[in-house]
């Protein structure tokens, strides 16, 4: 599968490549107006089990293509491009 996404982000805002998959997952959350990373609402756990995404593109990135998570009513995509990227685009 290829994406060609001008808001995919295969860096942090830091300029630091992330590390995992759920580096670049929040990375892409932080940049979502709807979803507040600080709110005490919100915990990211709640709603992805973290060490099983790290490891799908940890251990298999040549067999997963992408992962969707519908995550507050948005969904997040997470994929391999010659590096980790990701998007969030609302669900309609």
């Amino acid at each position: 599968m290829e994406h060609s996404n001008p808001d995919a982000m295969p860096e942090t805002p830091t300029g630091r490549t992330p590390t995992n998959a759920c580096d670049i997952a929040l990375e892409a959350l932080a940049d979502c107006d709807s979803i507040d990373l600080n709110s005490p609402e919100f915990r990211f756990y709640d709603h992805v089990d973290l060490d099983a995404l790290n490891d799908l593109f940890a251990h298999r990135p040549s067999m997963i293509n992408s992962v969707e998570l519908e995550i507050k009513g948005m969904m997040l995509e997470i994929w391999m491009n010659e590096g980790l990227c990701a998007r969030i685009r609302e669900d309609k």
